[in-house]
């Protein structure tokens, strides 16, 4: 007898303990998310970004608009979030096909963020990587993974960094 009541005792209390926990998770409320970032709207453009001749010292100005040797900010497609003067450790490498020379520097720059889909991703590695290394920016560190990528150069002591985590893209400028 015992055999049969225990087993029916056990089901009786995880159900009770399920249906308590239950209510309590459709009773509370949930947490409420925090507002999003201001979204900055682009029109989409079948052509390519031109830089403008300003020699402005505000980051992002010159991430924003550009410059004699950093390209404008990628629009095509893209809608980005209002930028931000943020604080960013940057590693580089003196060798970096090797990994040969590591050196981490903590800077002060223009942070912007946008979501995008894998081909607009594409599209933009491709435009900065090109862009940068036509104006003599030198590849300083580069990692890739599955849903992810970091790209970062350096002319001077400026820094340009392209980062990729899933579908989140910050472009970070430090001069």
């Amino acid at each position: 007898m015992l055999r049969l009541l225990l087993p029916l005792i056990i089901v009786l209390v995880l159900a009770g303990g399920g249906f308590f926990l239950y209510q309590n998770f459709k009773t509370k409320s949930a947490p409420q998310p925090t507002p999003s970032p201001q979204i900055v709207q682009t029109p989409t453009l079948t052509t390519q970004p031109t830089s403008s001749p300003t020699t402005s010292t505000d980051p992002c100005e010159v991430l924003t608009k550009g410059n004699a040797d950093v390209p404008p900010l990628y629009k095509e497609g893209i809608t980005w979030q209002k930028p931000a003067v943020v604080d960013r450790e940057i590693g580089e490498f003196e060798n970096p096909s090797t990994g040969e020379g590591f050196i981490s520097t903590r800077k002060t720059g223009c942070l912007i963020k946008s979501t995008a889909t894998l081909d607009l991703v594409n599209q933009l590695r491709n435009f900065y990587t090109e862009k940068l290394s036509n104006n003599g920016w030198k590849l300083v560190d580069t990692a890739d993974g599955p849903s992810s990528f970091l790209i970062t150069y350096k002319k001077d002591k400026r820094y340009i960094l392209l980062n990729r985590m899933n579908d989140q893209i910050e472009l970070f400028y430090a001069q």
